[in-house]
């Protein structure tokens, strides 16, 4: 009928063309914004960036598509994480969390370890231990998995602060064990300074020598030579 024609569950037709044009029109706005950002983030601009997801978070709320909505909180938390505005960080990835389905692109363990650096960072040190070693179980069950490294690191940094320098030793340990076998010169070079540390707070100076040693050998090998020398002066300070 002329009537049927003219309405669609309540709404004129005329009305109905005006929502959905709205809609297409904040959709499409969103995702440039979304655009944007991500290369302004690539950039390094990130306070540009972070504008430009703000926007497009702004047009998707009024006009919901999840996963447009779950990769722009992501982004935010990164570019929180990379500002170190860690409060930001926690709470944009929980929202990540929360709307993200079983295929979101980025996987649960990345995203923890990335929830866990946040919690450090904020002094949070059991809420990150919980995040990180979350990352480390579902890590280990991957063979050559390339953030268990960071993981491992990233859980030796809190069980320091958490004054536990064995357990820290231990952790240093293994994100080593995973440093060598992927040739990562930079990143183990930074492990062995961290276990350095442990070696000196309990005592274990020789070992805390060798350390550092052979961390500035690495510096060395990677052309940063500044940085091997400030190491060295370090294992040369040690009382013997």
């Amino acid at each position: 009928t002329a009537s049927m024609l003219t309405s669609f569950g309540g709404y004129s037709v005329a009305s109905w063309i005006a929502v959905r044009t709205g809609f297409g029109r904040a959709h499409r706005n969103a995702q440039r914004h979304l655009r944007q950002g991500r290369v302004l983030q690539t950039a390094g601009d990130f306070a540009r960036a972070r504008e430009e997801f703000e926007t497009s978070i702004s047009l998707l709320r009024e006009h919901p598509t999840p996963a447009l909505l779950a990769e722009a909180y992501l982004r935010l938390g990164d570019t929180d994480l990379a500002t170190d505005n860690w409060k930001g960080a926690v709470e944009h990835f929980k929202l990540y969390r929360e709307l993200a389905s079983k295929k979101a692109k980025v996987p649960e363990d990345l995203v923890c370890l990335r929830i866990g650096r946040a919690h450090l960072g904020l002094g949070n040190v059991d809420e990150a231990f919980r995040f990180l070693d979350e990352a480390r179980r579902i890590q280990e069950r991957v063979s050559q998995n390339p953030l268990l490294g960071e993981t491992y690191v990233r859980l030796a940094e809190t069980e320091s602060r958490r004054k536990r320098p064995d357990a820290a030793r231990e952790h240093y340990l293994r994100a080593i064990n995973v440093q060598e076998r992927l040739r990562d010169r930079r990143a183990e070079a930074g492990s062995r300074v961290g276990l350095a540390e442990m070696y000196v707070l309990t005592g274990d100076h020789e070992s805390a020598r060798g350390q550092y040693s052979t961390a500035a050998r690495l510096y060395r090998a990677a052309g940063d030579a500044g940085t091997a020398g400030l190491i060295e002066a370090k294992a040369a300070g040690i009382a013997a």
